[in-house]
């Protein structure tokens, strides 16, 4: 019996630095694998500045060439490609406008509820109504008390 228990004291003890050993394994790993996350981490986030900056360079190379300015040969044409694909975005958004049966604002392209008067983007004036002034009327602005403006539309 005295032999039993010895044997199974000594498996215990085999056991236990079975498990021992174990837990140190699956430690280290999850260490790793924290170490690694959060290296990925930074590396994506330097990586996402690098992008922004290449985006910047490329901004500023663009406005020259809107700017009708040198950008050499090769740069010239992907400012072009640029341009045909900056057509082709808006060409696409007025066909979607459409197809949601909403109005461009005339003076920022903004697409807006047909339903609305206003842009939602720059409060432009969408469509003229019959009370709404024409071209051709003269428009009095009277200052009255408190920077408050009376808009009187004379025909």
């Amino acid at each position: 019996m005295e032999n039993l228990f010895d044997n199974l004291k000594k498996g215990m003890s085999v056991a236990l630095n079975e498990a021992e050993k174990l837990t140190k394994v699956v430690k280290d790993k999850t260490v790793n694998i924290y170490d690694t996350t959060k290296l990925n981490l930074a590396l994506s986030n330097t990586q996402g500045k690098v992008d922004k900056h290449y985006q910047k360079i490329g901004e500023i190379i663009y406005q020259r060439y809107l700017d009708n300015r040198d950008v050499g040969d090769d740069i010239e044409e992907y400012c072009e490609e640029i341009d045909a694909f900056c057509k082709e975005i808006n060409e696409l958004k007025k066909r979607i406008a459409e197809l949601k049966d909403n109005l461009e604002c005339p003076a920022c392209g903004q697409s807006n509820s047909k339903s609305g008067d206003y842009c939602s983007k720059c409060g432009a004036k969408l469509t003229s109504s019959s009370n709404d002034y024409d071209d051709d009327d003269v428009i009095r602005i009277v200052d009255v008390p408190d920077d408050n403006k009376v808009v009187d539309i004379i025909d």
